[in-house]
C-alpha cells in the first residue's frame, strides 16, 4: 500500500469517527424531542403505514459545502528544454506534491430506485486553488535552467451517485465520475487542460430537519496533457522553449454539511 493510499484511509477513518460522533448527538437529542419528519412521498406497506425501517427522506435535490484535506501529485514524463536554436536538453522529472486545504460546493438529485436503494446525479466544483507545488530541475548540461512550480485549479466532477439507505436518518454511496481540471504551471504559468475520471464514496447523516451533515473520500486520475512555452533564463537575456508532458492524480477526504430540498 503506497503512502497516498495510506493517507487517505487514515483520513477517511478520523473523519468518519467525528461524523458518527456528530451523528449519535444529533439522534439522540432528535429522540428527546421530535422525530423527523418524513418525505411525502415515503414507501406506504398494504395498510397505508410506513414500511418498517425505510424512509424516502434522501430522495430528491440537495445542495451542498464541503472542507477538507486535498493532495495533488503531477507525473512528469518527459520535460525538454531548447535554447536559442541549440541542442534539446533534458531535465530532472521529480516533482514535489501539493498538499493543503481542499473544498467543494456541490448539487444533486437522488432517485429512488427502491425502498432501500437511490441512484444519483450530480455536479461539485473545487472553488478553492491547491498551493503551488515545485517540479523539475537543472538540466543535464550547461546552461543551468531552475525548475519551475504547478497548482491546480477550477477543478469540476460530474458524477453518477448509487447509495443505500442504511436507515432514516443515514445512507452510504459511491461516486464515479468525469472531471477536468486546468494545471497552472511552467515559467510563464501556462493554464493547461487535464480530463480523467473519479471514484469516490461517502457517508450522509440527517442532522435536524433536512440539514445533513456528510464525509467523503474521492480520487482523481487525469491523462496527460503538454505545457509548451517560450521563456528567458533568469537573470539573463537567454530564451529557451520547454514541453512538459505530464500526467495528474489528486485525492481529498471532504467533510461538510448539506440541505435536502
Amino acid at each position: 500500500m503506497n503512502k497516498t493510499s495510506r493517507a487517505l484511509i487514515r483520513n477517511l477513518l478520523l473523519g468518519l469517527s467525528t461524523l458518527v460522533c456528530i451523528n449519535a448527538f444529533a439522534q439522540n437529542n432528535n429522540s428527546q424531542t421530535s422525530q423527523a419528519p418524513q418525505s411525502k412521498n415515503a414507501q406506504r406497506g398494504s395498510n397505508g403505514s410506513t414500511a418498517k425501517g425505510i424512509s424516502n427522506k434522501f430522495a430528491g435535490a440537495y445542495g451542498q459545502v464541503g472542507l477538507g484535506y486535498q493532495s495533488v501529485s503531477q507525473n512528469i514524463s518527459t520535460l525538454n528544454y531548447r535554447v536559442g536554436n541549440g541542442a534539446t536538453y533534458g531535465a530532472g522529472t521529480n516533482s514535489n506534491s501539493s498538499n493543503g486545504i481542499g473544498g467543494t460546493v456541490g448539487f444533486g438529485y437522488n432517485f429512488q430506485a427502491s425502498p432501500e436503494a437511490l441512484i444519483g446525479v450530480g455536479i461539485e466544483l473545487a472553488p478553492i486553488a491547491t498551493k503551488a507545488a515545485n517540479y523539475g530541475g537543472s538540466t543535464a548540461t550547461t546552461p543551468n535552467i531552475p525548475g519551475s512550480t504547478y497548482k491546480m485549479n477550477n477543478q469540476y466532477n460530474i458524477y453518477v451517485s448509487p447509495g443505500i439507505v442504511i436507515d432514516e436518518y443515514t445512507s452510504i454511496y459511491g461516486k464515479v465520475g468525469y472531471t477536468g481540471m486546468q494545471l497552472t504551471s511552467g515559467p510563464n504559468s501556462s493554464s493547461v487542460n487535464f480530463r480523467g475520471y473519479s471514484l469516490g464514496g461517502g457517508y450522509r447523516s440527517y442532522l435536524s430537519g433536512n440539514w445533513y451533515a456528510f464525509l467523503e473520500g474521492n480520487y482523481y486520475k487525469y491523462g496527460q496533457s503538454t505545457d509548451n512555452g517560450t521563456a528567458i533564463i533568469t537573470n539573463s537575456s537567454t530564451s529557451y522553449t520547454y514541453s512538459n508532458t505530464s500526467s495528474v492524480n489528486s485525492y481529498n477526504v471532504i467533510y461538510g454539511l448539506g440541505y435536502k430540498f
